[in-house]
């Protein structure tokens, strides 16, 4: 009985590490998706007689600037130290939007080459 346990048990724990093994086997390596920014992308001022109608041409124009700035697909929701402001002027309301543009990318974009040392001292 004591015996027919720790073959259990030694089984088990040998069937884990080969599963492990095999797992990490047919994965492979993992590509990590990174966050792209552009600098940072100030919106124009838009004006509406409602809040939410002046977010909304607010957010437009972001995007649109940010299209400009060589964004392809821009996001709200991915723009990194994103601001919106709005103020009643009057009977409108006027908003503005800024922030830094994002993309998710697959790949990593390369790092910018160091200058060679030996270029520095010339």
């Amino acid at each position: 009985m004591q015996i027919d346990r720790a073959y259990r048990i030694r089984s088990y724990g040998l069937t884990m590490i080969v599963g492990f093994c095999a797992s990490i086997w047919l994965i492979g390596s993992a590509d990590a998706a990174v966050r792209v920014c552009k600098p940072l992308v100030v919106g124009q001022i838009e004006q509406a007689a409602t809040e939410k109608d002046a977010k909304r041409a607010a957010l437009a124009s972001w995007v649109e600037k940010s299209k400009r700035a060589g964004m392809e697909y821009p996001s709200w929701r991915l723009a990194n130290n994103r601001r919106l402001r709005c103020e009643v002027v009057g009977r409108q309301h006027e908003c503005v939007v800024l922030g830094q543009p994002c993309t998710i990318r697959q790949v990593a974009p390369k790092p910018p080459l160091q200058p060679d040392a030996r270029e520095i001292g010339t």
